[in-house]
């Protein structure tokens, strides 16, 4: 079995090598102080004590899956100090997760252009309607004076026609 840290990604083997490095630097700590202070000195208990290492070597088969996760948040990386321990299969999926997430926020970004791109086409579109209604209004108006100067016009000429008509009588 393999453990990734999670922060810089190193890989450790779990396995006789894993432990010996892990639980030696612990077991010879125990022992210097042990015998630094005479522990085990003439009290007798040495078969129990081998009894009870051979029982803690039992106990590490039987218990490694806790054993290793125990470890794996106490055990730092030699990289980059974290304790930060996952298994490696567990590591594949949080990346393959990671990988979804950064190409469905690509695709987000992505349409997130794509959409302003279009609010500023339509937005293009908007003004120039805008301004296509004000040079209509303009020409509405233009339109309105000639109407009325033709209608003052048509009326001055149904005056002119009247009193040639009266002329002539």
């Amino acid at each position: 079995m393999k453990i990734v840290c999670q922060s810089c990604g190193r890989k450790e083997e779990v396995n006789k090598d894993f432990f010996l490095k892990v639980l030696g630097g612990v077991v010879s700590g125990f022992g210097f102080w042990a015998w630094t202070a005479f522990l085990f000195a003439g009290t007798g208990f040495a078969m129990p004590i081998c009894i009870a290492i051979m029982a803690g070597g039992g106990a590490l088969m039987a218990f490694s899956d806790e054993i290793t996760e125990w470890v794996t948040e106490h055990y730092d990386c030699p990289q980059c100090s974290s304790n930060s321990w996952i298994e490696e299969e567990e590591y594949k999926k949080l990346q393959a997760k990671e990988q979804e997430k950064q190409k469905a926020l690509k695709a987000k970004e992505a349409e997130k252009e794509k959409l302003k791109k279009d609010n500023e086409n339509l937005q293009e579109e908007v003004d120039y309607a805008f301004e296509e209604v004000d040079r209509l209004e303009n020409e509405k108006v233009e339109f309105e004076k000639l109407e009325s100067k033709q209608v003052e016009l048509e009326n001055k000429l149904s005056e002119v026609m009247k009193k040639l008509e009266q002329n002539d009588k």
